[in-house]
């Protein structure tokens, strides 16, 4: 399906479509289940909020839509088209308060600037030149910008949409079968191995970016902190750092809690690790309240052995890995030998998506 652009008078709007319930909040906004009133399908709408003027679209929203674009696969949340909510017509309450917030800013913004004007003086107390020209009114940039406020609505992003998501049925105590695990486990991999030969890492793996349909077919989302690692040659002269702040804290590698910005697709691997882990647990397996905390848990569990330091990191003695002590009676052998690969500690010796397919889980649990 191609997607829709919104174009200056050609664009689908919110009337097209019912909202039915919020079923989650991103980083930029709400996201909804509703229906196209057009083909009464079930779709999600992420809700983008635009602010002002200046700072337009949030960074995250615009990679997101054009990774989306970008990329299409199977176990990927697919873009249908992105649409605004032109009118007040268009509004629920959160538009609302939304709205009416966006007033006031305008209205403090008109303020402000009138009282710069008024206090805007040279050396012998009088207003300076500037504020005094014949073509410049204290009121003209408040007024543009509280127009450009009044007229912009929100921008929404049609995506399809999932039933639950495995955050979900962990909260609810869904006791998933081996097979199950199995099932989910390798359409992660089929994603991850897709995306990162396309040159993208995700940077955001967790159980709650991982929606599922009623059959187990499940669909990787939330691209807003994805990036393309495909550099040119300026790109390696320059030898640009990435950011280490990215992926929940729980599904964190031991090389961003380090500060290393100079990172690979492995990042994505350990997370995988870590939701493998939980699936086959029923809980997370390294559930840290900060940075320090997260890294004792796990050299606690995995160890340290033949990591490299960074960023000035002391790694201290050698520790080995207890994974296989704490787990191996919960998981089947495979389960076990599949995760250890995936959370080792030191990346470089971390599988990858395509190595991890050929291992093949057993299809019970002790």
């Amino acid at each position: 399906m191609n997607v829709h652009l919104p174009a200056a008078g050609h664009t689908s709007s919110l009337s097209c479509y019912r909202r039915i319930e919020q079923i989650g909040e991103g980083t930029y906004g709400q996201v909804y289940k509703a229906l196209d009133l057009r083909t009464s399908t079930p779709v999600a709408l992420k809700k983008i909020r635009i602010h002002n003027e200046t700072q337009g679209l949030p960074a995250t929203a615009i990679r997101e839509i054009k990774i989306l674009k970008a990329l299409r696969h199977h176990n990927m949340v697919e873009l249908l088209e992105i649409i605004t909510s032109k009118g007040r017509e268009d509004m629920d309450e959160d538009d609302e308060r939304e709205d009416d917030k966006r007033k006031r800013q305008a209205k403090e913004s008109k303020e402000a600037a009138a009282s710069r004007q008024n206090t805007q003086t040279d050396g012998s107390g009088n207003l300076s030149q500037a504020s005094q020209g014949a073509d410049l009114h204290p009121d003209d940039a408040p007024k543009r910008v509280s127009k450009h406020l009044k007229s912009t609505g929100n921008l929404f992003l049609v995506l399809s949409y999932a039933p639950h998501d495995l955050t979900g049925l962990l909260d609810l105590a869904y006791k998933f079968q081996p097979v199950q695990i199995k099932y989910i486990f390798h359409q992660l991999l089929k994603v991850l191995d897709y995306i990162h030969e396309k040159s993208y890492i995700h940077r955001d793996i967790k159980c709650s970016n991982i929606l599922v349909m009623n059959d187990f077919t499940i669909k990787l989302a939330d691209f807003g902190l994805a990036r393309s690692v495909k550099t040119n040659a300026w790109e390696r002269d320059q030898q640009r750092p990435l950011t280490n702040k990215v992926i929940t804290l729980w599904y964190r590698p031991p090389e961003l809690l380090m500060g290393s910005t100079n990172y690979t697709s492995s990042i994505d691997m350990w997370s995988a690790g870590c939701i493998l882990a939980e699936l086959i647990i029923g809980r997370p397996i390294l559930p840290g309240k900060s940075d320090a905390e997260q890294l004792s848990f796990i050299f606690d569990l995995v160890g340290n052995r033949g990591m490299k330091g960074g960023s000035g990191f002391v790694l201290g003695k050698a520790r080995d890995s207890s994974l296989r002590d704490r787990f191996g009676s919960r998981m089947a052998e495979d389960a076990v030998t599949l995760t250890e690969k995936l959370l080792e500690p030191e990346p470089t010796r971390r599988y990858g998506a395509g190595h991890a397919m050929q291992v093949s889980l057993e299809s019970k649990t002790r």
